[in-house]
């Protein structure tokens, strides 16, 4: 079993390899995703927006953007950094960061991480409570 800590652990629940990416996403593996068209996602860009899922590959312009949507991930942390527990949000870079009021949680952080890190944590629509 893996440990928290040093290594941010995955478990797929269910990914989707059907949706392309809209820009050149290269660099943004890891990286909170929204839906931005018919079957197109692209990096979140405002800080507490109802995101999609965490984007698991490295896609161009075009390519299958291999997106999970549920599960546990790996995933970049913004400013701040994220401590276990937290309930997180994306941040304007598709970055996570702790929930803020009246935002959207994406899920929640199993183990944290500082900022530009990669963290773990849960990924679902089950775990999007909205913040009063």
């Amino acid at each position: 079993m893996a440990q928290p800590g040093s290594q941010a652990v995955e478990q797929r629940i269910h990914d989707n390899g059907f949706m392309e990416a809209d820009a050149d996403l290269t660099t943004k593996r890891f990286r909170c995703v929204k839906v931005t068209g018919n079957y197109t996602i692209g990096v979140c860009t405002v800080a507490g927006e109802a995101g999609y899922g965490v984007l698991q590959n490295k896609p161009n312009l075009g390519e299958e953007a291999n997106v999970r949507d549920l599960g546990v991930s790996k995933i970049i942390v913004g400013a701040g950094g994220l401590t276990a527990n937290d309930l997180w949000q994306t941040d304007a870079n598709g970055a996570a960061i702790v929930a803020a009021s009246g935002d959207v949680a994406m899920g929640r952080v199993l183990a944290g991480a500082a900022a530009t890190e990669i963290a773990c944590v849960t990924v679902g629509f089950a775990n999007n409570p909205v913040l009063a």
